[in-house]
């Protein structure tokens, strides 16, 4: 899913041997696992984001860049989204949904007929001059 994604990995047997330096070279980002963090893990690498798999799922599903603090290992997760569901044609948009839409920038509108809430996405506003209406 990773080089799916653009990206690349390294396993734990892949950086075993090598040095200090040497994983520090690899330039890592995010450290995948499904353990709870412990404070020796925190101090071999403090400026890794720690999250949980389904961390790489919701974000290749939602193509976009979710923020890792709600799937740090030893949480419960975020709600998971399957990408197979039309929420328009279900006719309910689940709360994470509405909250991943809001962190693309898309508007959340609550729809006129009744409750139910829709995702659009926000317009940019124009930067051309009032027309006179005020």
């Amino acid at each position: 899913m990773i080089l799916a994604g653009g990206g690349t990995f390294h396993t734990q047997e892949d950086i075993e041997d090598l040095s200090e330096k040497e994983i520090k070279d690899l330039k890592f980002t995010h450290h995948i696992m499904d353990r709870p963090l412990t404070a020796s893990i925190l101090d071999k690498k403090a400026n890794l984001e720690y999250v949980q798999p389904q961390y790489l799922v919701d974000c290749l599903n939602n193509q976009f860049l979710l923020p890792t603090s709600q799937y740090r290992p030893g949480n419960p997760p975020p709600a998971h989204l399957s990408p197979f569901i039309d929420n328009e044609k279900e006719g309910y948009v689940p709360m994470r949904q509405k909250e991943i839409a809001h962190l693309k920038g898309e508007e959340v509108v609550e729809s006129s007929s009744d409750s139910e809430e829709e995702v659009e996405p926000v317009k940019p506003k124009s930067n051309k001059k009032d027309s006179g209406e005020k």
